[in-house]
Formats: C-alpha cells, structure tokens, sequence
C-alpha cells in the first residue's frame, strides 16, 4: 500500500477564533470523545509543528484543562479538530 501524497488544510477551533493551516497526508486519524467533537463527529490528526502554521488568533490561544483539569490542553477547545 503506497502513501498518500502531502496536501494542505485549513483547520479552526470550534469557534472559529483559531485559523490554522497542516500539511499531512493522514497517516492516522482519531476519535476525540470530548462531548463537542462526538457532536460533531470531529476526527484529529497529529501532525509536525513544521507542518502547521498558526493563521490567525494567536490572542485567542488559552490553556485549557477538561474535565478533572490534570491535562492541560493548548487552546480552550482544541484547535486541531476541525478541517
């Protein structure tokens, strides 16, 4: 089985304030079982910081900690998520 080839995305957070670019040629993809993204059947992909590139909502970037708060999580509603 061949890979794919690199292509690029633009992503954001759930509320849009986060404007995100990856390349990836999606090597894995995983469930997110926070209560937002089974909602929206979100998947996420992890990829390189040299292959993302933050677009805009940098002052909108926050520490966030979900449920028992023990995990901190970049961003207050994971902006990896949505493409």
């Amino acid at each position: 089985m061949g890979s794919r080839p690199l292509q690029k995305y633009e992503g954001s957070c759930h509320c849009g304030a986060v404007r995100f670019e990856i390349e990836t040629d999606f090597p894995e993809l995983t469930m997110c079982d926070c209560s937002i993204c089974r909602r929206k059947n979100a998947l996420m992909v992890k990829v390189h910081e040299s292959k993302f590139k933050l677009l805009s909502g940098e002052e909108s970037l926050t520490e966030y900690q979900f449920h028992t708060k023990t995990a901190p999580v970049p961003h207050q509603d994971r902006p990896s998520l949505l493409l």
